[in-house]
């Protein structure tokens, strides 16, 4: 972890810098493109002419989430997102999450897959519902929880995973990309995730260490993916690799 936090040291004091104090809290740049999804998509739709059963699969995955984002932020919000920061983190993040508005773009331009076969629509419905799951009822958790009480949640949603939240914003957007079934789509996220997630994840390991408990709780749980075994590394890791190749094998 120390390697890890070396590596991404420019991004984490970039991180720190940018959400200082300000005067524009987060949400309103992350709702207005979380909800717009659904409108742009769709002027996609029509300028393309494109009306294939991929496009309005996209559209019902995608644009479903953003109504779900924006719920989830009206009855249960993340405060990190309604507290005031710099200008310069509103248009960083801004700026990122344009870089997801690609992958409508490459279904409804027509690069992306338009008659998607059953395995796929499967796959990318599994994989969103799972996402949503993990998403919503473990920020409902983190929000609750600390309403109760200060700390360390470590039990839940969190009891096997530091970041259950972020591995369901990944599960959400790789449903989108197995929809899109274009490499460029696998090229935007994974972009995202290891610069954007993966620095906000150590963020959060620096905070979490200073914490209660923490040795523990790092012992039973991964940072991103679940610890399907608990008390073994090597054994999680190896149902994830079936898991994989299983999937492959069937898709």
């Amino acid at each position: 972890m120390v390697i890890m936090e070396r590596v991404y040291k420019p991004l984490l004091e970039f991180v720190d810098f940018a959400m200082g104090p300000g005067e524009f809290p987060l949400c309103y740049v992350i709702n207005t493109q979380k909800l717009g999804t659904f409108p742009f998509t769709l002027l996609l739709m029509l300028f393309y002419g494109n009306f294939s059963k991929g496009v309005w699969l996209y559209l019902a995955l995608h644009g479903t989430y953003g109504w779900l984002w924006v719920l989830k932020d009206v009855t249960f919000p993340d405060q990190s997102f309604h507290r005031k920061v710099s200008l310069l983190a509103n248009i960083s993040t801004g700026a990122v999450l344009c870089l997801y508005l690609v992958l409508p773009w490459l279904s409804a331009s027509g690069l992306g897959v338009q008659d998607p076969s059953g395995p796929r629509i499967a796959f990318s419905v599994a994989l969103f519902a799972f996402g949503v799951s993990f998403m919503l009822v473990s920020d409902a958790q983190k929000y609750f929880t600390l309403k109760l009480k200060k700390g360390l949640i470590a039990e839940g949603m969190f009891k096997y995973t530091r970041n259950p939240n972020y591995f369901g914003e990944i599960l959400i957007y790789l449903s989108f990309a197995v929809c899109v079934g274009h490499y460029f789509a696998y090229g935007v996220l994974a972009s995202v995730w290891g610069t954007l997630f993966m620095t906000l994840m150590l963020q959060k390991e620096k905070s979490y260490s200073q914490k209660e408990g923490w040795k523990e709780y790092k012992a039973r749980s991964w940072m991103l993916l679940p610890k399907v075994v608990p008390w073994s590394n090597g054994l999680s890791l190896a149902v994830y690799l079936v898991s994989v190749v299983l999937v492959l094998l069937s898709y």
